[in-house]
């Protein structure tokens, strides 16, 4: 076998390896959208019954699903570099703009809910300062 033969075969090996590592990132990147999914379905299932009157509010639970968008954003922080680095590399995931598109919204509710909190304890902590 002759030198440009083995050549024209890696890389022929190559360009395999790198179209099953981007179908594989692809479906990686849709698991994260799916498990955000399941969060957000959760959540609109129970805040619809909070309209209906068939569950009472609980912060506990708001909470709780504050935490789970922020655990979500930080594995699709992870996702998001590793998208960066499949990109550069030629991969460009079906996925990718839906991914994008709900990391930005995600982010972006997750530090307004931050920030709310901040005000919220700024405000308990002046009412108990002007209370004593």
């Amino acid at each position: 076998m002759t030198l440009l033969e083995m050549e024209a075969r890696l890389k022929t090996n190559d360009e395999q390896y790198g179209l099953e590592n981007c179908r594989k990132f692809d479906a990686l990147l849709c698991v994260t959208l799916e498990w955000l999914k399941s969060i957000r379905n959760e959540e609109t299932s129970w805040r619809e019954a909070l309209k209906r009157k068939e569950a009472p509010y609980d912060s506990q639970v708001d909470r709780l699903f504050f935490q789970k968008y922020r655990e979500w954003l930080k594995q699709a922080e992870v996702r998001s570099k590793q998208l960066e680095m499949q990109e550069s590399g030629g991969c460009h995931p079906a996925s990718s703009a839906e991914f994008r598109q709900w990391f930005e919204e995600i982010d972006d509710k997750v530090r307004m809910r931050a920030r709310a909190d901040i005000g919220a304890e700024a405000r308990r902590q002046m009412l108990n300062a002007d209370a004593e």
